[in-house]
């Protein structure tokens, strides 16, 4: 049997809230949003010389690196708590921090 392979992308987009312009953008050929969001909250900054308030990420983009990382940074990240198996989980977390930082 043969099982033909296709290549798939990961598109990653961040849009300002108040115009509805995105100022930054990303392709990968990665199978998860785990890596992606630290380069676009870097392009982010790059971009608009800021990041947002609290950064609103679905629960694709959890992983302790990505949390650490963006509280080290002073950005503030909102995502959904992993569920346990068998819970409900309506709960918001991330990182804290403050709601901008300075670049060297």
């Amino acid at each position: 049997m043969r099982r033909d392979k296709r290549s798939a992308y990961n598109a990653q987009v961040v849009v300002d809230g108040q115009s509805g312009l995105i100022v930054a953008q990303g392709v990968s050929a990665d199978t998860t949003d785990h890596l992606q969001l630290l380069p676009v909250l870097e392009q982010t900054w790059e971009v608009v010389g800021r990041t947002a308030v609290d950064t609103v990420a679905d629960r694709g983009y959890r992983s302790d690196r990505n949390v650490g990382e963006a509280e080290a940074r002073g950005d503030s990240v909102l995502v959904e708590l992993f569920e346990r198996e068998g819970e409900r989980s309506t709960r918001s977390g991330g990182a804290g921090g403050s709601r901008s930082r300075r670049r060297s």
